[in-house]
Parts: C-alpha cells; sequence; structure tokens
C-alpha cells in the first residue's frame, strides 16, 4: 500500500520536475505564491489541484489495483459525462439532447461492461469500478474548474499553462509529502521513509520502478502541458473530444503489454462460457473491451459536443 503511494507520489514530483524544466527554458519563471495571492484564476487552479491531484491519483492507483487498468480506465474515462448532469443540477445550463444521447449511450456502455466482466468477479473488483467512478466525478469538476480558470472574463487574470500545471503537481507533491504519505506509512506500519524509498527504488525489480518512473515522468508532464495549453488554443470541447481518445489507447495498450492477463483469462473464460464459445479466453475478453470502449468513447464525444 505505502510502496504505491511512493511511486504515485513520485510521479506527481517528476512531472513538477519536468514542467519547471519546461519554465526555466521558456525563462517563465515566476512567484507561485504572490501570484496565489494575486489571481483568482490561480487560486482557482490550485483548488482543482486537490481534487484531480492526490485524490483522484490514489483513488485512480485503487482502482486499477482491484479493477485492472484497462476497464477502470474506461470506467474513469466516463468523467466528461459528469459534466452535463452537474452543469443541469447545480448550474441550471441548458444542454442539446445529442449531449443526453451521449450520456445514454455510456452509461449503457459503462453498464454492460460491469454486467459481462464484472459478474463473475469478486467484491474488490466492484470496490475498483466504484472507486474508478469517483475519480470520473471529482476529474469532472477539476475540468469544471480548470475552464472557469483558463477562460477568466479578465485577460489579466489568466494563467499559462506551465503555470497552471505548477500549481497542479506543486499542490499534489506536497500533500503527498506532508499528508498522504505518512498516514500510508502508519496504515502499513512503515514509519521509516528512508527504509520504505530504499526498498521501493533500490530493492528487488527496482529497475523496473526506475524504468516506468521516467515513462511517467515524461508522459505525465508533457500531457497535462498539452492539455491545458489545447484548452486555451482549441477550447473545452475539442480538447475534450481528443482526450476522450485516450479511454481507447487505454485498453489497447494494456493489451499489448499484457499488464491484465489474469484479469482477461478469468473473465474471458466467463463470457466464453456464458455465450457458449469456445474461444482463446484472452483474445474474446479484449474483444469486447475494446468493443465496449468504443462505444464509451462515441457517447463522450456526443456530450463533449453537445455541451459547448
Amino acid at each position: 500500500f505505502s510502496g504505491n503511494v511512493f511511486v504515485t507520489a513520485f510521479r506527481e514530483l517528476a512531472a513538477l520536475i519536468m514542467i519547471f524544466i519546461v519554465v526555466l527554458f521558456k525563462k517563465a519563471t515566476f512567484n507561485p505564491v504572490k501570484l496565489l495571492k494575486e489571481s483568482r484564476a490561480a487560486r482557482v487552479i490550485a483548488i482543482s489541484a486537490l481534487l484531480g491531484g492526490p485524490l483522484a491519483a490514489r483513488l485512480r492507483v485503487m482502482a486499477i489495483n482491484y479493477a485492472g487498468s484497462g476497464l477502470s480506465g474506461t470506467f474513469t474515462g466516463m468523467w466528461i459525462v459528469f459534466i452535463p448532469v452537474f452543469g443541469t443540477l447545480f448550474f441550471k445550463k441548458k444542454y442539446s439532447m445529442t449531449a443526453w444521447w451521449g450520456v445514454i449511450i455510456t452509461s449503457i456502455a459503462g453498464s454492460l461492461s460491469y454486467l459481462i466482466f464484472g459478474i463473475s468477479a469478486t467484491s474488490t473488483f466492484t470496490l475498483g469500478i466504484l472507486l474508478a467512478l469517483i475519480v470520473a466525478i471529482l476529474w469532472a469538476v477539476q475540468h469544471i474548474l480548470v475552464e472557469n480558470a483558463m477562460k477568466c472574463v479578465s485577460k489579466s487574470d489568466s494563467l499559462t499553462s506551465e503555470q497552471a500545471n505548477i500549481y497542479r503537481y506543486g499542490i499534489s507533491t506536497i500533500v503527498y509529502i506532508v499528508l498522504i504519505i505518512p498516514i500510508s506509512m502508519i496504515v502499513s506500519g512503515t514509519y521509516n521513509p528512508f527504509t520504505l524509498f530504499t526498498e521501493v527504488f533500490f530493492g528487488e525489480g527496482s529497475l523496473t520502478v526506475w524504468g516506468w518512473y521516467v515513462v511517467m515522468m515524461v508522459s505525465a508532464g508533457t500531457a497535462n502541458l498539452l492539455l491545458y495549453y489545447s484548452i486555451k488554443v482549441i477550447g473545452s470541447a475539442w480538447s475534450s473530444v481528443l482526450q476522450n481518445s485516450y479511454v481507447v489507447f487505454g485498453v489497447l495498450f494494456t493489451m499489448l503489454f499484457n499488464i491484465d492477463k489474469d484479469i482477461a483469462r478469468d473473465n474471458g473464460q466467463y463470457i466464453n462460457d456464458f455465450f457458449g464459445l469456445s474461444m482463446d479466453p484472452g483474445t474474446i475478453y479484449w474483444i469486447m473491451n475494446i468493443m465496449l470502449s468504443l462505444i464509451v468513447m462515441v457517447g463522450m464525444t456526443l456530450v463533449t459536443m453537445g455541451s459547448y
């Protein structure tokens, strides 16, 4: 438990370091404390960082552990569905029928995913799906807050994508160091952070950990820089449409790297038995998973196009 927290915290720190390097390279340094006091947009980003950063990141890791990376990614990707729901309930915003058809399609595809892959699974699988949905809700709230901050009425109060990401990963890293890591060490009975660091990064399999650490550093930093920049350049609608594709890519990469092989085998065999098929369990599992993730992506795109 604490080992996973440590790795997640270092992913946040690695992304922060990469973004800081970009800021130095562009000679765009700034005083984050001063800007936080002066800019309403900065304060909104800081609040969203708490929701979409340490809290969502931790719950997402737990969801992956319980339900697998492919299927949990499909459910976390359904965050866009909650935007018209929250917009209608809390902001009295009107949405077109296109958006609501997208909500219906995505909800049906998500329900089918759970019914097909979850009926034969343990209670921890259901918990993983529930955690993934909580992450989706947190991401939806974060996106609404970020959109508000990056599209401020006053142009003098707007933030650059680098500044937004400094707050996003800086606050997340601080929360991990000050709060989440100490709590996780108490829960797991590991009170020496240096011992934990040594076990995670220099113990058995440490080369694999460092390899993934580098990948996470580059991917997390680059992805979020591009996300914040795309919101400013092409707006929330099109940036969200393009971002929706990660649901399918997540399933594809999980399949290519054979990450969820045990889950694929068990659920694939259940699908064979249920439909009276005799296909390879892994093959039928990934065929169904990819098909459903494509349907989810179509539904999410309809929601996005009907929301802006």
